[in-house]
């Protein structure tokens, strides 16, 4: 069953902003994000290869902090971390190995940056 998460994201088209709508959605199989365009995002999560923080220091809105999901083979998954629920939190920050440091250093800093939070190990 997936667990969708709805967001409005601002947005700014012709003269004013408007609202887009971007949608998270995650069961056991993956991830899925759906942009506003049409295009989707999508990332299985036994392809799952790199976790990353992105810190954005956007000097209207403040901090903004994005999860960055990769596999291998170069597709990835972006998740505004307010488009991420407790469970997805969860699930990232349970992956064995996960740096809570790297989330600690990311949230403390005041530029942007990407944090590398977890790794696939080698087999």
């Amino acid at each position: 069953m997936w667990k969708a998460l709805d967001r409005w994201m601002p947005g700014s088209q012709g003269h004013g902003p408007n609202l887009i709508e971007e949608r998270i959605a995650y069961d056991d199989q993956g991830i899925s994000r759906y942009l506003a365009t049409g295009d989707v995002e999508h990332v299985a999560w036994d392809d799952l290869f790199l976790v990353e923080l992105l810190a954005d220091a956007d000097r209207l809105s403040g901090m903004g902090f994005y999860f960055l999901l990769r596999t291998s083979d170069g597709r990835s998954c972006v998740v505004p971390q307010e488009a991420a629920d407790q469970e997805l939190t969860h699930r990232l920050l349970s992956l064995p190995g996960f740096d809570h440091r790297a989330v600690i250093e990311a949230v403390g800093t005041s530029e942007s940056g990407k944090f590398t939070c977890w790794r696939r190990p080698q087999a």
